[in-house]
C-alpha cells in the first residue's frame, strides 16, 4: 500500500483535474481523506499557491459545519492535506438519492451552511464554490462545508492567485459579481450561492439551467428565479420568501448578515413544526374513542375520556360493500357498526376512519377475511408510535408500514433511517453511541423473506454471534439475536401472515407475508419496533401469536387495525389520534417525532 508520510492509503474516493483524494489511515489508526495535488501541477505555482491557501484556511477554522484540516506537508514534492473524514456522502448526493428534500430538513441543512459560512467571515474569508458536491453530510446529518481551494481573504493584504476579472466558481451556483468578474468578492457571493443550493434541495434541480455555460451566467444576470411554490406545490410562503433575500442579484441589496438568515430559518421551521402539529392534533368537536374489547359497550359513557380527532369530510369511509361480495352472509346490527358510538358532539356525522367489513368463514383462510370499501385517498398512517398503557407501565411500539425498516444512530430528521437506535440514557454513554453508524443495518423483506443486512457500518453487526458481511443480505426465518456495533442487542421475530383477506374495491387480497418484530431486552426494553410488509397477528398482550385476535395490517402502505374478538368486525385505519382498548392495554397513536427515539 502507499504511504504518504504517516498515512497509509486505504482506497481513492474522487479525483479531480489536479488532485486527488484518499482514505487513508494514520499511524496513531485515525481515518482521514488525505488530498494530494497531482504530480504535474506541483511546480505551478498559481496551483500550488491555492492549494497551500486552502490548507492555510482548512486548519485555521475550526466549526462544527466547517471540514477541518488535521494535518498538511509535502511528499516527493506533491503538497497534500489531511482532512477529517467524514464517511457520510456529500449533498449531492443526498439529493439525488431523494430526489426532493423535506422541508425542515432543508431549511436545518442551509442553517448549518450559513453557520460555516459565518464562520469563514470571521476569519475573512469567502469560500467562492458553495455548491452540493462541496458539502459533506456526517452520519448524524449534520452539514460540513469542504473544499476551500478557493477560498480567499477579504483582506486588503491578500496574495493574488486569481487574474482581476477572471471568473472562479462553478457557473450554476455562481452570483451575478463573480460572473462579471468584481475584485471584491465578500460573504454575500456565498449567501448566494447557498440560496441556490437551497432551491435545489427543495426541487431537485437548480432554478438556472441552459444549453451551455453562457446561457446559464446570463440568467443568473437577468433571469429572475422560479417561485418555488409554484415549482413544488405546498411549500411554505416564507422559504419563497428566504429565496428571495439569498437570490438577490444586486449584491448591495442582498442580505449580507448571516444570524439575520439563521433567525429567519429558525422562524420557519418553527411555523412548519406547529403547523404540522396541529394537523394532527384532533377537533375537540369531532371526538371518537374506540374500545376493542371483547365485552365493549354499544354506546361509550359520556364521562369518558376521548382522544379530540379531525378527519377531513373528503377522506370520509363509505360505509358501502361490494355487490360481489353478495353471496356471503352478512350482518351488521347498525348500532354496532362502529366499535363504540360517537361522542354526541358528533351526532349525524359520517363515521370517519372506520371501514365495514364482513366476517366470512372461509374454508381456504385459516381465520377470517375482511371486506372494506375505503375511498381512494383513504388510508392509515404509514408510521405511527403506538404509546400502550398496562398496569400502570408504560411502553412505546413503533410500526412501520413497509418491505424495509432501516435502524441508525441518525435521527429521524436527519438520515434515511426509519429508526434511531441509541443506548439508553444517552448521557453518559456517548462514546458507545458513536460506534453505531447513522445507517447502520436493515431488515426487511425480499421476495417474501425476511433479511437482515449491514449497511457497510464502520463496527459491523453480529446475527447468531456470527458477523454479517457488508451490504450482503443474510435471511432468516427463526428469532435471531442482533448485536449492533458490539454495544446494543436486539431481539428480531419474524412474524407470520395473519391469515386475513380483504377486498377494497372488488379486488380482493390475501397477503403471504406477515412483519418482523425488533425488541430490546438489555438497553430500552420499553421500546419495540414493528414492521409490517402484509399482515400481523398478536394476542391480546401485544406478543406475536397465530392464535391472536388482533391483526395489523399493511393495506396499500397505510396501517390498519382488525380485531377478531368484535361479533361485527371492521377494518379501522390507524391515525394519530385514534385510542382504543385491547384486553388490559390502553393504547393511543401518535405520529413519530425525532425525539420519541432518542
Amino acid at each position: 500500500m502507499q504511504k504518504i508520510a504517516a498515512y497509509t492509503i486505504e482506497r481513492e474516493l474522487g479525483a479531480g483535474a489536479q488532485g486527488e483524494v484518499f482514505k487513508a489511515v494514520h499511524d496513531n489508526g485515525q481515518v482521514v481523506a488525505l488530498k494530494l495535488l497531482r504530480e504535474e501541477f506541483a511546480g505551478d505555482p498559481e496551483i500550488a499557491g491555492r492549494f497551500q491557501r486552502e490548507s492555510r484556511v482548512a486548519q485555521s477554522v475550526r466549526h462544527p459545519n466547517v471540514v477541518s484540516a488535521l494535518d498538511a506537508g509535502v511528499e516527493n514534492g506533491r503538497p497534500w492535506l489531511a482532512y477529517a473524514f467524514v464517511s457520510g456522502g456529500d449533498l449531492d448526493a443526498l439529493i439525488k438519492r431523494s430526489v426532493r428534500l423535506p422541508q425542515v430538513q432543508a431549511l436545518r441543512l442551509l442553517k448549518e451552511i450559513v453557520s460555516g459560512l459565518a464562520a469563514l467571515h470571521e476569519h475573512g474569508l469567502v469560500h467562492r464554490d458553495i455548491k452540493p458536491a462541496n458539502i459533506l453530510i456526517t452520519e448524524e446529518g449534520h452539514a460540513a462545508i469542504t473544499d476551500h481551494g478557493l477560498a480567499r481573504s477579504t483582506s486588503d493584504a491578500r496574495t493574488q492567485y486569481t487574474q482581476t476579472g477572471a471568473i472562479v466558481g462553478s457557473p450554476a451556483y455562481m452570483a451575478p459579481e463573480q460572473i462579471e468578474g468584481f475584485s471584491e468578492i465578500d460573504i454575500r457571493a456565498d449567501l448566494y450561492a447557498s440560496g441556490i443550493v437551497f432551491y435545489e434541495m427543495l426541487s431537485g434541480s437548480i432554478p438556472f439551467t441552459g444549453g451551455h455555460i453562457v446561457e446559464i451566467l446570463n440568467k443568473h444576470l437577468e433571469v429572475a428565479p422560479p417561485n418555488i411554490c409554484q415549482t413544488v406545490p405546498g411549500t411554505h410562503a416564507q422559504c419563497a420568501d428566504l429565496l428571495n433575500l439569498l437570490l438577490e442579484k444586486k449584491v448591495k441589496k442582498r442580505i449580507a448578515d448571516p444570524v439575520a438568515i439563521i433567525q429567519k430559518i429558525d422562524l420557519i421551521i418553527n411555523a412548519l413544526v406547529q403547523a404540522d402539529a396541529q394537523a394532527t392534533l384532533m377537533n375537540p368537536d369531532q371526538t371518537l374513542d374506540m374500545n376493542l374489547s371483547n365485552d365493549f359497550p354499544s354506546t361509550m359513557d359520556a364521562d369518558s375520556q376521548t382522544f379530540p380527532m379531525t378527519l377531513d369530510q373528503d377522506e370520509s369511509f363509505p360505509s358501502t360493500i361490494d355487490e360481489s361480495a353478495a353471496d356471503f352472509p352478512m350482518t351488521i346490527d347498525e348500532q354496532a357498526a362502529f366499535p363504540g358510538t360517537m361522542d354526541a358532539s358528533a351526532a349525524g356525522q359520517e363515521q370517519e376512519n372506520v371501514v365495514d367489513v364482513t366476517l366470512r368463514m372461509d374454508e381456504s383462510v385459516a381465520d377470517v377475511a375482511l371486506e372494506a370499501s375505503p375511498d381512494s385517498g383513504s388510508s392509515g398512517s404509514a408510521r405511527l408510535r403506538l404509546s400502550m398503557e398496562h398496569a400502570g407501565e408504560q411502553c412505546e411500539m413503533f410500526v412501520y408500514a413497509g418491505d424495509q425498516m432501516r435502524m441508525g444512530r441518525t435521527g429521524l430528521d436527519r438520515s434515511d433511517a426509519e429508526v434511531c437506535l441509541r443506548i439508553r440514557p444517552a448521557a453518559g454513554n456517548e462514546d458507545l453511541i458513536r460506534k453505531i453508524s447513522g445507517l447502520h443495518v436493515t431488515l426487511g423483506f425480499e421476495h417474501n423473506r425476511t433479511f437482515v443486512q449491514d449497511n457497510k457500518s464502520s463496527v459491523g453487526t453480529t446475527i447468531n454471534g456470527t458477523a454479517l458481511r457488508p451490504n450482503v443480505s443474510e435471511f432468516f426465518t427463526e428469532p435471531a439475536s442482533l448485536r449492533v456495533a458490539n454495544v446494543l442487542d436486539l431481539e428480531v421475530n419474524p412474524i407470520q401472515s395473519g391469515n386475513v383477506r380483504y377486498i377494497i374495491n372488488g379486488s380482493s387480497s390475501n397477503p403471504e407475508t406477515g412483519g418482523i418484530y425488533v425488541t430490546r431486552p438489555q438497553n430500552g426494553s420499553e421500546h419495540c419496533y414493528l414492521l409490517v410488509n402484509g399482515s400481523c397477528a398478536f394476542n391480546e398482550q401485544w406478543e406475536p401469536s397465530t392464535q391472536g385476535g388482533l391483526v395489523l395490517m399493511n393495506i396499500d402502505g397505510g396501517l390498519w387495525l382488525h380485531h377478531q374478538g368484535i361479533a361485527n368486525d371492521h377494518a379501522i385505519a390507524l391515525v394519530p389520534g385514534v385510542r382504543f382498548t385491547i384486553g388490559d392495554y390502553q393504547v393511543s397513536a401518535f405520529p413519530i417525532q425525532p425525539s420519541d427515539q432518542k
